[in-house]
């Protein structure tokens, strides 16, 4: 007995030693391979910095970035003498202290006074604010915010950046997914991509001086305003009027910030004659060489019924010419009705009207009706720019046509995005369909630039030295009782130019007296920067 008790004994220890040793044996590997992944493995550097990408212009010149900015709050619950906080506040807010009081009144415990405090005035502020015993009451904070160098020029069309750093208009929003950084593995700084636009500030300046100068002489609703390279398609010029501030996007209303130049639909009126010319000449049905004489008004019948167009004024013996130039509704009907239905509005829709231009932005696509939906008189009255509806944008790229013999450009915004400072998307320039004949754009443009001579209707576009072709209409405002649009379309060397002011409210409502001016600034504005050449220089 005593012999089996020492045996057992002996193996149940030899047991144990094993079992001691399996586990040591455990719990070492445990350590090395655990040892050997913690030396091995390394939390990811993952960016905490985060920047929007840039927006520039044609010539490299920043228009969006960002940059420090400053938040001014006050802790309502800390201020014991507020009135004297809020007249300590003032100068350095550029606010009253009423006003500044007024901001608090709808807060009980935190009021944000303002998120553009001057960064120049932040040491000040806060050396006096100690100084004062209001250090306590006050909260200054830094942010990384978005900021528009030009201020309210080409604002409709860039857009603004929200307080999340999201944007909320224009190309701003359009093109967030490129703008907008993405954090990156083994950065501690994440930029969004850069892009570089179409838009010279240089011509933006110049066509909103004239914008300006037209509006304060003739006050009106709004006005849209773009110029766009003829051989190219960029677009080098956007205005929607009134503009607004996008560095104070939230003091203004929405409809200021509407990018109208894109987004309005409107009847153009006659400066859609050089458009229904251009297709009455592309069928070859209309008879030119057969004489018209406009005596104030047309009269034609259709299925038995009877219509009438009516003039401004009788105009005597009409050609293709002075059809143009003393803007004939009259002759603009009648070479209309000789054409057939569908040639009309095939060549409408080549030019680009009822098809929404692409530029990523929101765009409408106006309206240019079926044939099923004419009437019996729609096509005579879509001759001269009613029962139809189109934008600005569509009328300028529809006239890169006719100034570039008859190929109808694609519009151009956006021309290169860069990221890490290597080439990501690049356009291509002066892509389009051909629209119109070469014949056809170019006795058109002859056309045109009848009407800036002697007896024509746009005749104050004309600057002396540079050959401008131009088209004047007045139309009455869809949906408006006696509101009017007043527009001048010009071609001069290497641009088109469209002015349009919405229901003009001074002593003319004319496009010739209103828009035409404004274009003839323009030209001569351009002209002093060396981008159109007057003759013989």
């Amino acid at each position: 007995m005593a012999n089996t008790s020492r045996k057992s004994t002996f193996y149940f220890l030899s047991f144990l030693l094993a079992l001691i040793a399996m586990i040591v044996l455990i719990i070492h590997s445990a350590a090395i391979i655990l040892g050997g992944a913690s030396k091995a493995y390394d939390d990811p550097l993952v960016a905490q910095s985060f920047s929007r990408g840039n927006i520039y212009d044609a010539k490299g010149r920043l228009i969006a970035t960002d940059k420090t900015m400053w938040t001014l709050s006050v802790l309502l619950k800390k201020a014991d003498d507020l009135p004297a906080i809020a007249a300590f506040i003032a100068p350095f807010t550029d606010q009253t202290p009423e006003q500044v009081l007024q901001i608090c009144s709808g807060y009980e415990t935190f009021a944000r006074i303002t998120r553009q405090f001057d960064p120049s005035r932040v040491e000040s502020f806060l050396a006096k604010s100690r100084k004062n015993g209001y250090a306590n009451a006050l909260v200054l904070e830094p942010y990384q915010g978005r900021y528009y160098p030009y201020s309210y020029h080409a604002a409709n069309l860039i857009g603004f950046v929200g307080w999340d750093g999201f944007g909320l208009e224009g190309i701003e929003l359009s093109y967030e997914s490129w703008l907008r950084a993405k954090g990156k593995l083994g950065e501690a700084f994440s930029q969004g991509s850069d892009l570089y636009l179409s838009l010279d500030m240089d011509i933006q300046y110049a066509l909103d001086v004239a914008i300006q100068a037209m509006v304060d002489e003739n006050p009106c609703d709004f006005a849209v305003a773009m110029i766009v390279s003829s051989s190219t398609g960029e677009i080098a010029a956007c205005t929607s009027w009134p503009w607004y501030n996008p560095n104070r996007y939230w003091t203004y209303s929405d409809d200021k910030r509407n990018n109208l130049a894109f987004n309005a639909a409107f009847e153009p009126g006659s400066v859609f004659k050089v458009f229904s010319l251009a297709s009455a000449l592309e069928a070859g049905t209309a008879d030119f060489d057969a004489s018209f004489h406009c005596d104030g008004s047309y009269t034609f019948t259709h299925n038995g019924q009877s219509f009438t167009i009516t003039c401004h004024s009788a105009h005597g013996d009409i050609d293709i010419d002075s059809m143009i130039a003393k803007s004939c509704n009259a002759a603009a009907a009648h070479w209309a009705l000789q054409t057939e239905d569908a040639a009309f509005l095939e060549t409408l829709t080549s030019l680009g009207f009822s098809k929404a231009p692409q530029t990523r932005l929101p765009a409408t696509s106006g309206v240019v009706y079926p044939i099923s939906r004419w009437s019996a008189r729609s096509k005579a009255t879509m001759a001269f720019g009613q029962e139809l509806t189109a934008s600005a944008l569509q009328l300028c790229m529809a006239a890169t046509a006719i100034a570039n013999d008859g190929r109808r450009l694609d519009p151009v915004l956006v021309k290169s995005i860069e990221s890490d400072g290597e080439s990501v998307f690049k356009a291509v320039l002066g892509t389009g369909p051909q629209a119109l004949s070469a014949s056809t754009a170019q006795r058109v443009l002859e056309a045109m630039s009848t009407a800036t001579g002697k007896g024509g209707t746009a005749v104050l576009a004309q600057v002396e030295g540079i050959e401008v072709a131009a088209k004047t209409g007045t139309s009455q405002l869809l949906g408006t009782e006696g509101g009017n649009l007043a527009s001048t379309l010009a071609i001069v060397p290497g641009y088109v130019i469209y002015i349009a002011a919405y229901n003009p409210q001074g002593s003319t409502i004319w496009g010739a007296n209103i828009a035409s001016p404004a274009i003839a600034d323009v030209v001569k504005a351009m002209a002093s920067q060396g981008l159109i050449r007057y003759e013989g220089t």
